[in-house]
């Protein structure tokens, strides 16, 4: 999670509906879930060092079991502290929701940047992965869209240890000062694209998993 931009950004556009319009937030995390229970969030840690003065969740740190499941996680995945940094963490009934904020497009593109011994470890678990559930990518999970295949690849951790789950990626429109996302189509036209190269745009194991929130911020009654 980097510092939080003054007025504008996923992380500050999150924060903004998390507060002041968390009701209807809810409302469309239930409408992509096709869920009636109720959506209780889960507090962040402080943190100092930074100028906002939260910390963030990484990796299984959120989880009740975290020590139980600790040894299962670090045969699993690499390092503790380069794993996955969650924008925020929500639970409904037995499932947890895991949220993804984005409101520039140059969010969605990154590259695993892990050391070649902890590298080989996530390739070898995303090709497991992949066979598993019968994925034909058109290019290496590793590249470009690393961030959203090793949150997939989380999933498939937590579902192998019984733990239900699920990621929500919020797509804002116009949350990025002049230059951000301004319809829904040209994000619609993006995730395609992503989903395309990962090799997932059908896959009914990921679009169980996986869901897609977009948000438009300067709207002043959201319709749902």
């Amino acid at each position: 999670m980097a510092e939080m931009g003054n007025g504008y950004g996923s992380e500050y556009q999150l924060l903004r509906f998390l507060g002041h319009h968390r009701n209807e937030l809810n409302m469309y995390i239930k409408k992509a879930l096709n869920i009636e229970s109720e959506i209780e969030w889960l507090d962040f840690p402080y943190d100092d060092n930074r100028l906002s003065g939260d910390g963030e969740y990484i990796g299984i740190e959120f989880l009740d079991s975290y020590s139980d499941i600790l040894a299962q996680w670090k045969k699993f995945w690499p390092s503790l502290k380069k794993a996955q940094h969650w924008d925020a963490i929500a639970k409904t009934k037995d499932t947890w929701l895991l949220i993804e904020a984005k409101a520039h497009s140059k969010e969605m593109i990154s590259d695993c940047t892990a050391r070649e011994k902890s590298k080989e470890v996530i390739e070898y678990r995303m090709m497991e992965l992949i066979k598993r559930y019968n994925i034909t990518p058109q290019g290496s999970w590793l590249k470009k869209y690393y961030q959203k295949a090793n949150r997939i690849l989380f999933i498939s951790f937590l579902e192998s240890i019984g733990i239900r789950a699920q990621i929500v990626f919020i797509y804002f429109i116009n949350g990025y000062k002049n230059i951000g996302i301004e319809n829904a189509e040209e994000w619609e036209s993006l995730i395609k694209e992503q989903d395309m190269y990962l090799g997932i745009e059908k896959n009914e194991w990921v679009k169980d998993h996986i869901k897609n929130i977009i948000i438009d911020c300067k709207m002043k009654k959201m319709g749902i």
